[in-house]
Parts: structure tokens; C-alpha cells; sequence
């Protein structure tokens, strides 16, 4: 089992392959077609690599082997996007904690992480302390107002 946990975590490789020509594409004996494009080719495909492997041995002049990659490498768009969603997240936090900070100087109450205490009128074992919210008692509290309708 830690064998499999190991595994898991290693990140895959990929064989790279580096062409002189922008954009063309190699056929194998069994009929798949392999685009180049970019002047390069990225495959984890061992058939590929055995296949591009033969035809460079044989003398294809073409095409040559590069680097082995990591996926994230391999995947330009992939570390861009979890760069922008780290980004965005980061946004959204520091965001959060300036209205929440603004909110108390302004003696606000955070209505997401608080529930209003009912007066002492109000208490009854047979309803719950938790009221559900009215379309009125939230609108002044988005609109920044201080008071709220306790209806």
C-alpha cells in the first residue's frame, strides 16, 4: 500500500521531441498518426517514444530527442491556471477580511458567522433561536445601514 502512495505522488513524465519543421506529422507501422507541432512532439505514450526512438536510430533527420519533462511542463495551461486560481482565491480571502474588518469598525455584525440572541419576549422553548432572513432585514444590512428591521 505505500508502494501505491508513492506512486501516486510522483509526477508523471513525458518525453519530449524537438523537429525542424514547424508543424508535420509521422505516421507508425500500425497506422497512428503523431502531429508535430510547434516544432515539437510530447508524448507519455511508451509506443510513441519506441516508435520515435526507431526513426531516429534509422537515420530521420527531422526529429530529435529531447528532455524528459514533468507533467506540469509538459502542460503550459495547467500551471498557468492553478497560478491564476491561487491568485484569485488569495483575492477573494484578502478581500473577505477587509469587509469583515470594516464591518466591525463600522459596528456591524458579521451575519455569516453570528446568530442574534432573542430577547427575553421572544424566548420560547418551542421555537428555535434562529430566525430565518427577510428580504428586509438584509437589504439594510447590504446597504450598509445600522439598523434592521427585528420584525
Amino acid at each position: 500500500m505505500a508502494e501505491q502512495n508513492t506512486q501516486a505522488a510522483k509526477p508523471e513524465e513525458y518525453q519530449t521531441y524537438v523537429s525542424s519543421l514547424q508543424s508535420h506529422k509521422l505516421i507508425r507501422t500500425d497506422g497512428k498518426v503523431l502531429h508535430v507541432v510547434g516544432y515539437k512532439y510530447i508524448t507519455k505514450d511508451p509506443e510513441d517514444i519506441k516508435y520515435l526512438d526507431e526513426e531516429i536510430a534509422k537515420g530521420l533527420v527531422y526529429i530529435r530527442k529531447g528532455d524528459k519533462v514533468a507533467s506540469a511542463a509538459a502542460d503550459p495551461m495547467a500551471a498557468l491556471r492553478k497560478k491564476i486560481e491561487e491568485e484569485a482565491v488569495a483575492q477573494y480571502v484578502k478581500d473577505q477580511e477587509a469587509l469583515a474588518k470594516q464591518a466591525a469598525e463600522n459596528g456591524q455584525v458579521d451575519i455569516s458567522t453570528t446568530v442574534p440572541k432573542p430577547k427575553d419576549s421572544e424566548a420560547k422553548t418551542d421555537e428555535p433561536a434562529i430566525r430565518p432572513a427577510s428580504s428586509t432585514r438584509l437589504a439594510g444590512l447590504s446597504a450598509g445601514s445600522n439598523s434592521s428591521n427585528s420584525k
